[in-house]
């Protein structure tokens, strides 16, 4: 990676209706800040860090991802204009409780993939001890500490792509691990993102949602639909979806629009969720079964249980039954023609 653009200003907190509290600007790199960089990048471990995603709308649009982006890929004049903004959108997202910190904003690129590295180090005092004729001490106050358990980081790579730099990964010591404390701050009032989707609670909403869409319609095309969606998300090659590429693949508009209400909000609805499918034959309880007569059921996850019952023992052999009121028929040729 080579470094393209550096930055960094000394922050305070600052309220709304003030200037933002900032000092600083474009800093020329040398191999000993290029040293820094890729020591600090390496000691956070962000794979082993916390995953977040931008909080966007439909366009994909977010003004912390819109400022990365400009740094990491603008010219000079445009990175130095998304740093000072940076800087002062932290300088407002910090409180009172917040210890003035050192931001650095580091853009590094190899070819058409850039990474971009943000720290905070809490400003510390320190003494110098000068040691010539006569020994002296000196009160450092205007120094900032690497190692301090404040300090703070996010990591994002990618092209320049619309479908990337839509998250990245989160340093937060004082989080303990949990991504509540975090979005407190540094992840929800700063870099506008939140937690990403682990894959149990991810496989869970789509599942869940997919039940409540199937129980809430009595449209024949419609349960088609969603028993499509849950079959080609059980046995598909694609192991990753968002819930916003489940409704474009398989529903219409309508049935789109009541499934993407079952999401918290836009960024879940959009995020790209790692399907585990043991969660997801647990949540959901789709099943298609195969008679010993040669016969094919498939049920909507919605009706097992309901209209379709398994009785008996595995031992014994289940039995399944299913009765209801025939209101389409559908009839295919042995070569599959209608």
């Amino acid at each position: 990676m080579r470094l393209v653009h550096f930055h960094a200003f000394a922050v305070s907190a600052s309220n709304w209706d003030e200037a933002p509290n900032i000092q600083g600007g474009r800093i020329q790199a040398d191999t000993q800040i290029e040293a820094l960089i890729a020591k600090n990048v390496q000691k956070a471990k962000f794979d082993n860090c916390l995953e977040s995603v931008f909080e966007t709308d439909d366009s994909r649009h977010n003004d912390m991802r819109e400022l990365i982006r400009r740094h990491a890929f603008g010219d000079d004049n445009a990175a130095d204009e998304a740093a000072k903004e940076i800087s002062e959108r932290l300088s407002v997202a910090m409180d009172n409780r917040s210890h003035p910190a050192l931001l650095l904003i580091a853009s590094e690129k190899d070819g058409p993939i850039c990474q971009v590295s943000l720290w905070t180090f809490p400003r510390d005092e320190a003494l110098r001890l000068i040691n010539q004729k006569t020994a002296s001490l000196q009160v450092l106050t205007d120094i900032f500490s690497q190692t301090s358990r404040l300090r703070k980081a996010a990591f994002f790579k990618g092209g320049q792509a619309k479908t990337e730099f839509l998250g990245g990964k989160i340093l937060d010591l004082q989080s303990g691990g949990g991504p509540k404390a975090v979005a407190d701050f540094w992840l929800a009032d700063f870099l506008l993102s939140m937690p990403a989707i682990r894959p149990k609670a991810g496989t869970q909403m789509i599942a869940k949602a997919l039940i409540q869409c199937a129980k809430e319609t009595a449209d024949l095309t419609e349960q088609q639909q969603l028993q499509s969606a849950a079959m080609s998300i059980r046995s598909g090659p694609k192991q990753k979806w968002s819930p916003k590429e489940v409704a474009e693949n398989f529903f219409n508009a309508d049935l789109a629009a009541r499934f993407q209400s079952k999401f918290p909000n836009v960024a879940t609805y959009n995020t790209s969720i790692e399907i585990d499918q043991d969660t997801y034959a647990d949540s959901l309880n789709f099943a298609v079964y195969r008679l010993d007569s040669g016969v094919i059921v498939s049920s909507p996850f919605s009706e097992i249980g309901e209209s379709v019952r398994i009785t008996g023992t595995p031992e014994e052999g289940n039995r399944l039954s299913c009765e209801g009121r025939v209101v389409s028929q559908k009839v295919r040729s042995p070569n599959g023609v209608r």
